[in-house]
């Protein structure tokens, strides 16, 4: 990847192609060979999927704005000794293995170029958001409308129409949203959330996926398209379960800590972490063969004709004590 913190002056298209040209085509052979990208996103989930591109091969061409280019570059850590512009541990890992080079597209000469370079490209990676649009004046169809053979994705915090549209967003908020802080944690406690940029990376894997499969579209119908995925619609459909079993059960899933639902015909004992002596292990128990061989390790095979624990659901409502059996059996091992 080239270095682009020196750079401070507007680069023509001409110059742009010329910078790129030198550098070593290393995607031959792998999946991706030939495929041009073009990435004007930034920080992590438009980067993390131009960043599987690459790796699969397709020449991936990321352009930053002067002066500063992509905000990750000034999100820690560094590495020390290093131009901190230069040594982002986020930055680098999401921009593996692509071209870098300048362009202020919010001028008309680097709209111009931008446009340029576009035209060419099999596949543009953006994360303008609705009021960015509407402040640029950059309609959805723009550039597929100048290449018809493009596949442009978008990858925005909550899509570029609905309630939530106008709003700026952060992880946090996402995973509120998104109801995944809702089951995060224990009951007793308020909610946690996951670490890092976790909704960025789900949506970036997303948008990777999304054009793989219009790169094969495009190969059966000859035509590009308009992609367009969102933090809130990804978080929502990794939600297992959850709509599910309230809209078919009426069971509405809550914060159960290291325990699995313990109400309606989902609840069942075993989806929990306990402590060992050198650790913990993780019990994954979902069926009553399971059960009963768990009881066969434990030496408690009078539990399998107790009326407390005869079904999943009542095995789930008295977890406290199974946890302590299990833990008083690990103690030494």
């Amino acid at each position: 990847m080239s270095a682009t913190s020196g750079v401070t002056l507007p680069m023509t298209t001409e110059r742009v192609r010329r910078r790129v040209d030198r550098l070593p085509d290393e995607g031959e052979g792998l999946p991706l060979h030939g495929i041009h990208v073009v990435e004007v996103a930034q920080g992590v989930a438009g980067p993390f999927c131009g960043r599987f591109l690459a790796a699969l091969g397709a020449s991936v061409i990321k352009i930053e704005r002067p002066p500063w280019g992509d905000w990750s570059r000034k999100a820690g850590p560094f590495l020390p000794g290093n131009n901190r512009s230069e040594c982002s541990a986020l930055y680098l890992y999401n921009n593996m293995g692509k071209k870098s080079v300048l362009v202020d597209w919010e001028t008309e000469s680097g709209m111009e170029e931008l446009v340029s370079l576009v035209s060419s490209a099999d596949v543009f990676i953006e994360d303008w958001d609705r009021t960015y649009r509407e402040e640029f004046h950059l309609p959805t169809d723009m550039f597929t409308a100048l290449n018809p053979d493009l596949i442009e994705v978008c990858v925005t915090a909550f899509g570029l129409t609905g309630p939530y549209s106008l709003w700026k967003s952060t992880p946090i908020v996402q995973l509120a949203l998104g109801g995944f802080l809702y089951l995060t944690g224990n009951p007793s406690e308020e909610p946690l959330m996951l670490p890092g940029y976790q909704p960025d990376y789900l949506a970036g894997l997303n948008a990777h996926n999304a054009v793989q499969i219009a790169l094969w579209e495009r190969a059966r119908s000859g035509r590009g398209q308009f992609l367009e995925v969102s933090m809130m619609e990804t978080l929502a459909g990794l939600h297992q379960f959850t709509f599910e079993m309230q809209t078919y059960s009426g069971v509405v899933r809550n914060r159960n800590g290291l325990q699995w639902n313990k109400v309606g015909p989902f609840a069942f004992y075993g989806i929990t972490t306990l402590p060992c002596d050198d650790g913990y292990v993780c019990f994954g128990l979902s069926t009553e063969d399971q059960w009963e061989r768990l009881c066969a390790m434990l030496g408690r095979e009078d539990l399998l004709s107790d009326p407390d624990y005869d079904t999943g659901l009542k095995r789930s409502q008295n977890a406290e004590e199974l946890d302590r059996m299990i833990v008083d059996w690990m103690k030494g091992k």
